[in-house]
């Protein structure tokens, strides 16, 4: 280490000390310490510091040049500023240390360091000193303020003072957000009171213990006593928190609880809590649930007092991906003449119904109606006015069949529609019949479409599946290499009687009509092109499955005698693999 004036210094003698704000230039290794021994020494000046009645204002800065400035200039210094003053003055960096009473009170003797060792030292120093002087002044802060309300009464201050930011350079602390303690700083409880309550006196955050809404959700201590110690509330304590719990993931689950396990005054009680905000409620993610719940558990005149509270905001609530759900619930539960009072809500017009069949949420709201509207005529509940709703909704979807049958929400609404397939039912389904049929092959390699032709081999009359089956063996060799018409193929395979299923699989092996012209090559062995394909050989699978007798052995040596090249394609291995197990 070097003086100020570029000299050495000898361990123990006094060292000039050198400006604060002179340029210091980097350097690249850290010079060894000299290893020291404390001795101890009364530290008689902090503690007549923190000893002392009353502090002055802390400086709003501390520059590094010993000059002050302070909020009132007509106070004094505090007792530590000459410390630092000594320092910065001229008395040297080992004199003003020692004047400090070092770190804990005793002096220290200095360590070998260099001139930029030793400024780097001396920061860390000062901001050790800043930060306990402040630590000391914000408790007897507090001490002012507890005097001063015991004798005038006042009310305390929401928050103590922020002190201002640290002179030093580095190391730099964290800067709170103004207004806002330092989370290090907790003032004491008081013993025996409840958890999170404050001591008189000592200065609290703003509204600690008053409830507050959150983006519309209270955050009650109710509600957090439960979370955390399993507390389970009596109703009478319940009551005034029920929406709250309703949107917690575990208050849902209490308040659904204690639904199924009142008596019928009390549940009516939990009801006309959550009436205002019914409609959020069934938006809500874990609220839905309790929506649910009460509509499950309660009589007929609450369920009807409930959806009540649906009755306007029905399409909202059916494409709300949380309300759809509690939509379900209400028209399949409540009696039939406030369902379909709902359901006119939501049917008043063709292009409602059609925007409610394409969205994600709304087409299982339609779908629900339609199945407990078919279900009630079938039962002979005749009445006139679930005809015209159902005639409503199969109207709307004959008049935008094709728009709807390749829609990915709205193929499904068109399914159930369809129900059994019967042309009797209605002017609407026999339309819907015709065109699915004159449009089977656009529909068998559609993503969405093939699954009406689907629908219809399982619920149809034997005219329509043989219909379908006839479409399918006539193209089997285009629609097995298809990666949505193969899974139209397999289902055939499946549900085909077994004069059907042979049909299919002679297609395979001796391709004829359609099939014959597909080939592009007379000379391909159009079975090996299915077995090596990703999608037609599972197409050879399910037909291997599908057939018996003769048939089978047939398949079972035309696939054994490609082993050798089979064996070298993925899929082929597959179905190597598939008939070996079938066999055994």
């Amino acid at each position: 280490p070097s003086s100020g004036s570029g000299g050495p210094v000898q361990p123990g003698k006094q060292m000039s000390s050198t400006p604060l704000n002179a340029n210091v230039q980097s350097f690249n290794q850290t010079p060894p310490y000299q290893k020291t021994q404390t001795q101890p020494q009364n530290s008689s000046q902090w503690q007549s510091l923190e000893n002392k009645a009353e502090l002055p204002a802390y400086p709003q800065t501390l520059p590094m040049n010993g000059q002050f400035n302070f909020m009132d200039p007509n106070l004094t210094p505090p007792p530590y500023m000459h410390h630092i003053n000594n320092i910065n003055n001229g008395g040297g960096f080992q004199q003003g240390f020692e004047s400090m009473g070092g770190m804990g009170g005793a002096p220290l003797q200095m360590p070998m360091m260099s001139e930029q060792h030793q400024r780097q030292q001396l920061q860390m120093m000062q901001q050790a000193l800043h930060n306990q002087v402040m630590y000391t002044w914000m408790m007897q802060q507090n001490v002012m303020q507890q005097q001063q309300h015991q004798h005038s009464g006042a009310p305390l201050p929401g928050h103590l003072p922020m002190p201002p930011q640290s002179p030093s350079a580095w190391p730099v602390p964290p800067q709170y957000p103004p207004q806002v303690p330092p989370p290090s700083f907790k003032p004491p409880r008081v013993a025996g009171a409840p958890s999170g309550s404050y001591s008189p006196g000592i200065a609290q955050p703003p509204n600690a213990n008053q409830k507050q809404r959150n983006n519309g959700r209270h955050d009650g201590g109710l509600l957090t006593q439960h979370k955390t110690t399993g507390y389970r509330p009596q109703l009478s304590e319940l009551l005034g928190h029920v929406v709250e719990f309703s949107r917690d993931s575990h208050g849902s689950r209490f308040v659904q609880y204690m639904m199924e396990t009142v008596n019928p005054e009390e549940r009516q009680m939990l009801i006309d809590e959550v009436l205002s905000d019914a409609v959020p409620l069934m938006q809500d993610l874990f609220g839905n649930y309790v929506m649910q719940n009460f509509l499950e558990h309660s009589s007929n005149d609450q369920r009807v007092l409930i959806a009540s509270r649906i009755k306007g905001s029905m399409t909202l609530l059916s494409m709300q991906p949380h309300g759809c759900r509690v939509v379900q619930r209400a028209i399949d539960i409540i009696p039939t003449e406030n369902r379909n009072a709902l359901l006119m809500e939501l049917l008043e017009s063709h292009e409602k119904i059609i925007r409610c069949a394409k969205d994600p949420h709304a087409t299982h709201v339609m779908q629900k109606a339609v199945i407990l509207l078919q279900q009630e005529i079938r039962r002979n509940h005749k009445t006139k006015q679930n005809k015209e709703l159902l005639d409503t909704i199969e109207n709307s979807v004959q008049r935008e069949i094709l728009q709807l049958a390749v829609h990915p929400h709205a193929c499904r609404l068109v399914q159930r529609t369809l129900g059994d397939c019967n042309p009797k039912r209605s002017d609407a389904i026999k339309l819907i019949l015709d065109t699915v049929m004159s449009t089977y092959h656009t529909l068998s390699i559609d993503q969405h479409g093939n699954f009406i032709l689907q629908h219809i081999l399982d619920n149809g009359s034997l005219d329509q599946v043989a219909t379908v089956h006839n479409h399918v063996s006539s193209n089997v060799l285009e629609l097995a290499q298809h990666k949505f018409g193969s899974h139209l193929v397999e289902k055939c395979l499946q549900s085909a009687t077994p004069k059907q299923a042979e049909a299919v699989v002679l297609e395979l092996l001796e391709p004829k009509g359609r099939n014959a012209a597909y080939i592009k090559d007379g000379s391909e062995d159009v079975l090996l092109v299915l077995m090596k394909d990703p999608y037609a050989n599972f197409v050879v699978q399910r037909a291997f499955d599908a057939s018996s007798g003769e048939l089978r052995s047939r398949i079972a040596t035309e696939i054994r005698n490609r082993s050798e090249t089979l064996s070298r394609f993925t899929y082929g291995r597959h179905i190597l693999s598939h008939i070996n197990k079938s066999m055994h």
